[in-house]
């Protein structure tokens, strides 16, 4: 899946606090989510791409070649005691390279707030921004209130599972001790479909969420899915938004 992204410039706003969502519409039903932060005077991008891809850069794999103009920068409403909290874990992951699990399921996401990701956590794109900002001090949505999955939500989790289930069948003989081992087991769980009608946190729910003024934090599922419908308008353009090449 990640394969499927080519290198942009993230656009600058001059408002931006220092940290933001950023989304990206890479297939007309499909977003992805990363965060933006500022550190060491340079604008980084943290995503979750896929399966043990836990990706950092300044210029990032992030949005897909088809749909590069489709890229919204959400500012997230923080005091600079936040702001830094938050930049700090993203620099204490990033100095930790660490494989990073996928899954769907939402009773796995924790950071400890040293940096490091336990052996159990797993994430989707969305969900390892909120358990990113968790770490940080930042709890932008209560997940207590999550929604049981809509059917669409099923359908891409089944999808998602087999998904996993391909790229790990060819990942394991690359892999080695631990890393084998744990490979293996998540191989046999999306086999039987675990994760598959557990709440879902969507891309656009994030974004939703992000919109929210601070006071209003936790953001309960209804309030992020109301303003979810908001995102689109937030969308902006790359500074160069010609195709330079075709992804791989």
């Amino acid at each position: 899946m990640s394969s499927a992204f080519v290198d942009v410039e993230l656009p600058s706003d001059r408002d931006r606090s220092g940290v933001a969502v950023v989304l990206a519409q890479v297939r007309p039903t499909q977003w992805h989510a990363g965060l933006r932060y500022e550190s060491d005077g340079a604008t980084r991008l943290v995503h979750l791409a896929w399966y043990f891809d836990l990706q950092f850069g300044d210029r990032t794999g992030f949005v897909d070649a088809s749909f590069r103009d489709q890229l919204a920068a959400i500012n997230l409403d923080l005091l600079p005691f936040q702001v830094e909290s938050v930049v700090a874990m993203c620099d204490a992951i990033e100095r930790w390279p660490q494989p990073t699990r996928y899954g769907t399921s939402i009773e796995k996401l924790d950071i400890n707030t040293n940096g490091s990701i336990p052996a159990q956590s797993e994430f989707t794109c969305a969900t390892f921004v909120l358990a990113l900002l968790k770490a940080g001090g930042v709890t932008l949505v209560d997940l207590a209130t999550w929604s049981a999955p809509t059917e669409e939500d099923r359908a891409w989790q089944e999808k998602i599972a087999d998904a996993l289930a391909t790229h790990l069948r060819e990942l394991l003989p690359t892999l080695r001790g631990e890393l084998a081992k744990v490979a293996a087991q998540d191989l046999e769980a999306f086999e039987r479909r675990e994760g598959v009608g557990s709440p879902r946190v969507r891309p656009l729910q994030l974004g939703g969420a992000a919109l929210c003024e601070s006071e209003q934090r936790p953001v309960g599922y209804e309030l992020a899915e109301r303003r979810a419908s908001e995102v689109p308008a937030a969308l902006v353009r790359p500074r160069d938004s010609t195709p330079s090449a075709e992804p791989p």
